[in-house]
């Protein structure tokens, strides 16, 4: 074996070209041709990642080790928390990479919490821990039995949990989300609801010169190739492990993207695909992405709306019908719903009626397009109708179907969460750059 050394990390630049590197230089995979043997699996459980084996590599977060156990338990539970029981080599490399990443994240903010004396009660961390596998649909001996250590799972959750805690408490009182923020959002979001609509999720290389540009578009190209592989659940892993946008944290979830809103190239290419799948390396100006299409749904337009009207007429018997009902028109205007029969009856000849709620699809041809042109308080032009000229005051409209729109308090809700999140994020960059990580390789 080769004689151990220490190594200081970089950030997390460059990851997506190294995605596919070793943390451990000395990594074995079972016996030639990566034959592997299945580890034991849980009761209803997805098998054990196989071949995992560590020869030497145990990163040091500002003097806290982090062993090799601890590696090995996180990248088999990444593994069963993405339902992936068959695996590769370059799969269990990437596991083992993004285990070790996270462990150093959470050393850092289990130092930070600590330090600031943000303290979590063992009924917090129990409560954590059982959300935890009723969601993988697992029992804590389901898990040591495929090779999570338990002890590992309780320290993780108690980080997450410090962590959110202390970013809440830093952070939320000064934190404001302004009204215009929200009319911004609703405005958006309304808009969306009439464009074309994809469920995506995304991964990002952002790529400044040309050379990384060269470089980031092979290496998603192999990665695509690799996701279609793999299966759909992959993204997700790669997206976490490699993206450098910050829904890298959510997985690359964009959730529903409207077209018009991303880059041109990505629209291009998002008109061009008939279904679910995954589309790229696609560049735009910044950068090179790699999108999962899960879904497409079509403009969410208005029904037919139902109308609350009330009519004027002037019969065709009348020789100054149409004379008549052009004054009760101009009578009509400024007037209210509540005014409307007075007006209509100090013209001799003319005629008022409360037709009460109509449906405009119930309506001629000529007379839907005099309503649907009409604003709620208002008067139609003057419609020939076959008793005599005709018209309409609209006292109130109602859409049958139209886009739900979230209230504002979970507009508000979202925007905080988002703006927690990118704050959050700093704050952890920051705990990595002042810190001493090294990572010992064997």
């Amino acid at each position: 074996m080769a004689t151990a050394v220490l190594t200081r990390t970089s950030t997390r630049a460059s990851r997506l070209l190294g995605s596919v590197a070793l943390v451990a230089a000395a990594m074995l995979y079972g016996t030639a041709g990566h034959a592997q043997t299945p580890a034991p699996a849980a009761p209803a459980a997805p098998a054990a990642p196989t071949g995992i084996t560590l020869e030497a590599a145990v990163a040091v977060v500002n003097d806290e080790p982090i062993t090799i156990t601890d590696i090995r338990s996180r990248a088999r539970q990444l593994l069963l928390e993405l339902r992936i029981t068959e695996t590769t080599p370059e799969v269990e490399r990437d596991a083992i990479q993004r285990a070790s990443e996270l462990l150093i994240e959470e050393a850092l903010q289990r130092q930070e919490t600590a330090r600031r004396e943000v303290t979590i009660e063992a009924a917090e961390i129990d409560a954590g821990v059982a959300r935890y596998i009723e969601a993988l649909g697992l029992s804590l001996q389901d898990l040591a039995q495929v090779g999570v250590s338990v002890i590992s799972l309780r320290k993780q959750v108690e980080a997450q949990i410090a962590w959110q805690t202390l970013i809440q408490g830093y952070f939320g009182s000064r934190v404001r989300i302004s009204e215009t923020q929200i009319d911004d959002t609703l405005d958006q979001i309304a808009v969306g609801a009439t464009q074309t609509q994809f469920q995506l999720s995304e991964i990002f290389a952002f790529t400044p010169d040309e050379a990384s540009r060269t470089q980031a578009v092979e290496a998603m190209t192999q990665l695509r190739e690799r996701i279609e592989a793999q299966g759909p659940q992959a993204f997700e892993f790669y997206a976490r492990q490699v993206s450098d946008s910050p829904s890298a944290a959510s997985g690359g979830d964009l959730q529903w993207v409207s077209l018009g809103t991303m880059a041109p190239e990505i629209d291009a290419a998002l008109n061009q695909i008939q279904g679910p799948g995954v589309i790229g390396p696609i560049a735009t100006f910044d950068g090179i992405y790699l999108l999962q299409v899960s879904n497409r749904r079509e403009p969410i337009t208005a029904g037919p709306a139902d109308v609350r009207v009330k009519r004027a007429l002037v019969r065709n018997t009348d020789p100054a019908a149409r004379t008549k009902i052009e004054a009760v028109r101009t009578a009509l205007s400024g007037a209210t719903c509540d005014q409307f029969e007075a007006i209509v009856a100090a013209t001799e000849g003319a005629t008022a009626a409360n037709l009460g709620t109509v449906s405009e699809t119930g309506l001629d041809a000529t007379t839907r397009a005099a309503v649907a042109a009409t604003a709620v308080g208002g008067v139609t032009e003057v419609i020939e109708a076959a008793s005599g000229p005709t018209l309409l005051m609209i006292c109130e409209r109602s859409t049958s179907a139209g886009p739900r729109l979230p209230t504002r308090e979970q507009i508000q809700g979202s925007l905080l969460d988002r703006q927690l999140t990118m704050l959050a994020d700093r704050y952890l960059r920051d705990l990595r750059r002042q810190g001493t990580i090294l990572r010992k390789q064997g």
